[in-house]
């Protein structure tokens, strides 16, 4: 080992003390101007286990109806429905690295009245503009809207109770199987209950298997006279979804000569036995077997090849529906997953007024 001699070390000493005074003395203390204000906090977006499935959108769009900005996000024509005055206003768009829900915050901005509705029969997410206006709230690949009447007057001239009303959205990216939303009780200020979900309305909240799509809907009738709302403290409501991934595809043009006979998407196998066409389409699914999911979607599509039906379906039925399209000959796409992902979102609503 080397030793520095004593007369070494002192003059290292005295070295560092010289640098270290006309270091200081040359350096004068920032005034509270000098300082630079720290910078705003960046938005972080709410991104969750479904986010894969729907990537983030980054996008400039100048100009554009709502219709063309959906389509240009990949928005899934199956999955939504516009009215009009919704699709009569042009938007101009410049977000980066956003959710399908933070866009339509963006789009909401420019136009208030831009709201979700039950778009139909199907489960479809409606796009419209509404004068009473509801309140949006979204977490990552779901949206929760919500109003609160303070009462209804009916065809007959009688007043409804109160009621909150709960539709639940979900990015029409997303090819949902399944979806529930359930609540807590929902209670006052002095804590008297005004609505508790029955235990056996869990399927009536998910909805049918063969109608669920992007879009549920759902009221909760509350214990209080026509007029009487009072804000109610919090509503804890929670969403389940599962949404099927790496979808295989299956495109019959000709139904009849297809019955009876195995299609195979992947590792799911369908057969088919029968379908009709009176009144209503109906379709016979006698054998249906996965080992990924027991969800497979099946879509009818008319003469104009605009979709006419489309079930999410997960047994053996006979799925029939309104024959509200331009007629046949009809042709059907089966879609199954081979991957799903599951979320669970919970949503913290407090001090909800009533509409005016």
């Amino acid at each position: 080992m080397v030793v520095p001699s004593a007369r070494f070390s002192v003059f290292i000493l005295s070295l560092a003390v010289t640098l270290g005074a006309g270091a200081l003395a040359g350096c004068k203390p920032k005034t509270a101007a000098q300082v630079p204000p720290p910078a705003p906090p960046q938005p972080v977006t709410d991104t969750d286990a479904l986010t894969p499935y729907a990537p983030l959108i980054t996008t400039q769009i100048q100009g554009a109806k709502l219709s063309q900005i959906l389509e240009q996000i990949g928005a899934d024509k199956g999955h939504f429905t516009l009215r009009p005055p919704a699709d009569n206003f042009q938007y101009s768009l410049d977000v980066q690295d956003k959710t399908f829900w933070e866009v339509f915050g963006e789009l909401r901005k420019q136009r208030p009245a831009l709201c979700l509705m039950d778009g139909g029969a199907d489960g479809q997410i409606g796009f419209f503009e509404f004068n009473n206006k509801s309140t949006i709230v979204n977490k990552g690949s779901v949206a929760l809207s919500y109003r609160y009447w303070p009462e209804q007057r009916n065809s007959n001239g009688t007043t409804t109770a109160p009621r909150l009303d709960v539709t639940l959205a979900i990015d029409p990216r997303l090819n949902v199987v399944e979806a529930e939303l359930k609540t807590e009780p929902i209670k006052d200020d002095a804590g008297n209950v005004l609505y508790t979900m029955p235990e056996m309305s869990e399927f009536a909240q998910r909805g049918n298997r063969n109608n669920v799509k992007n879009l549920l809907r759902t009221n909760y009738p509350l214990k209080l006279s026509p007029g009487q709302a009072p804000a109610l403290p919090e509503v804890k409501l929670t969403a389940h979804v599962v949404c099927g991934s790496a979808m295989e595809t299956a495109e019959v043009s000709d139904i009849a000569a297809s019955l009876n006979k195995p299609i195979q998407l992947g590792q799911t196998t369908v057969v088919l036995t029968s379908f009709q066409e009176n009144t209503q389409l109906f379709m016979g699914i006698d054998s249906h077997s996965s080992s990924i999911s027991p969800y497979v979607i099946y879509e009818i599509y008319d003469k104009n090849n605009a979709l006419a039906r489309r079930w999410v379906w997960n047994g053996i039925e006979n799925a029939g529906a309104p024959k509200t399209a331009a007629g046949g000959p009809y042709k059907l796409k089966v879609r199954a997953p081979q991957e799903t992902k599951e979320l669970t979102v919970d949503f913290d609503l407090t001090h909800v007024e009533a509409m005016p």
